[in-house]
């Protein structure tokens, strides 16, 4: 591709950008220019991995995640070899002005072509991603950030505006991509038990202590809150989103093999009731049915009152 035909409006802004350097604005540039660096998007994928295991972020892990790789893919493996253009301070090299505005910004050099341009790809595959999965109310933010580390790569005179421009149309098909591979792995998982899985919740699962009891119900909490306030004297009620309520009770019996007869009572009365239990101690009692959890509740808390 020819890029001359592109000369007089990447030098145009150059000038602009030149005119408005400063201390000051290399700073400015340099943190904004971080987002878009290696050391930045690469541990994003890896953040983004994480993520993927925590219900609440699971799709913005997984939309970051596809979307750096598809950006990656495109930018580095495909786009740059193909068009191979040269950096800017190699192909202006010869010019006076801009070489003064290029030593001014820091004379940084990179090691790879210039089109389009890998920083403003990374931060707006990212940011796209963020904005598509996340609140708007503040994923706006994001794309924000992507627009500054944009610009700072015209202005540390590392990327001709053209390889920006290409940087941000790549980053956004990226984030799309990414968004869109994220929603068809959702749906395909919808159906197994990794859909509903969160790691906080399972590591306070694993590291419950003592001889306390929880209840977990998919219920709607003011339903449950209703109901339940007043059967269950004790109780601790926490809601998250309406869906997922726990009760807190004490609940401990002479012996394991007690606990062990109680619960097989209860479980031949109240079909479906699952358990478990450690020693003597009930740790956790779960059931669908809010008439069932009622029933089992009373026939458990008589035997151990007894």
């Amino acid at each position: 591709m020819d890029f001359s035909v592109f000369h007089e409006f990447d030098y145009a802004i150059f000038t602009f950008f030149g005119s408005i350097q400063s201390v000051f604005m290399n700073y400015v540039a340099n943190f904004f220019t971080f987002f878009g660096d290696e050391l930045f998007v690469i541990p994003m994928i890896i953040v983004g991995l994480v993520l993927v295991f925590f219900k609440k972020t699971r799709k913005a892990g997984m939309a970051v995640f596809f979307a750096i790789i598809v950006g990656t893919l495109i930018t580095n493996v495909v786009a740059k070899p193909l068009f191979a253009r040269s950096r800017p301070y190699i192909e202006l090299a010869s010019d006076e002005a801009y070489m003064a505005w290029y030593t001014f910004a820091g004379a940084f050099t990179e090691g790879d072509k210039s089109f389009p341009s890998g920083h403003t790809t990374g931060a707006f595959e990212i940011a796209t991603a963020l904005f598509l999965t996340l609140n708007k109310k503040y994923s706006w933010i994001f794309p924000v950030i992507a627009v500054g580390t944009g610009l700072s790569r015209i202005y540390l005179m590392v990327h001709f505006p053209t390889d920006v421009i290409g940087g941000v149309i790549v980053g956004v098909i990226s984030g799309v991509i990414g968004y869109f591979l994220m929603k068809a792995v959702m749906k395909a998982i919808v159906k197994t038990k990794f859909y509903d899985f969160d790691l906080i919740k399972q590591i306070k699962k694993d590291t419950m202590a003592g001889n306390d009891m929880y209840i977990h119900l998919g219920l709607d909490s003011s339903e449950f809150d209703k109901r339940l306030n007043k059967t269950f004297s004790n109780a601790n009620i926490k809601t998250s989103k309406g869906l997922t309520a726990i009760i807190k009770a004490q609940y401990e019996f002479p012996d394991a093999a007690s606990l062990q007869r109680e619960l097989a009572k209860a479980m031949r009365s109240v079909k479906g009731l699952t358990y478990q239990g450690s020693k003597n101690k009930l740790l956790e009692i779960g059931y669908n049915d809010l008439s069932g959890v009622e029933k089992a509740y009373a026939q458990l808390n008589r035997k151990a009152k007894a």
